[in-house]
């Protein structure tokens, strides 16, 4: 599996561990399990999801560790590895968005057009 970090930044804030899903600027707090996939992802792109399974199987539910690696690779956070990156990648669809949610716009002015500026 490869991390994709076109598609997603791990951001620590405040001691969690959040991941910032860059298609559709979400924000998720990662789990002990997130953060382990990741961590075993980033350190050996070899593994499948089969073998990250084996290698959690004796802290995580089999399943659990299964649905979020299909979640991550639903979202273009994981995918396999040998797989290449869509050129022109369709759009995500997140069904269940965290409690809140980050928005951030900036602006290079002001467009408030006050009299006394």
């Amino acid at each position: 599996m490869i991390f994709d970090s076109a598609n997603a930044h791990l951001v620590p804030l405040a001691g969690r561990a959040m991941l910032l899903h860059v298609p559709t600027t979400a924000l998720f707090e990662l789990d002990e399990l997130g953060i382990e996939v990741l961590r075993l992802v980033q350190a050996d792109r070899s593994l499948d999801a089969e073998r990250i399974q084996a290698r959690l199987s004796s802290r995580f539910a089999g399943e659990a560790v299964g649905a979020l690696i299909a979640q991550l690779i639903r979202l273009q956070v994981l995918r396999p590895e040998g797989a290449n990156r869509p050129i022109n990648p369709s759009g995500v669809h997140v069904e269940a968005y965290p409690l809140s949610t980050l928005v951030l716009n900036v602006n290079t002015g002001c467009n408030l057009a006050c009299r006394y500026c």
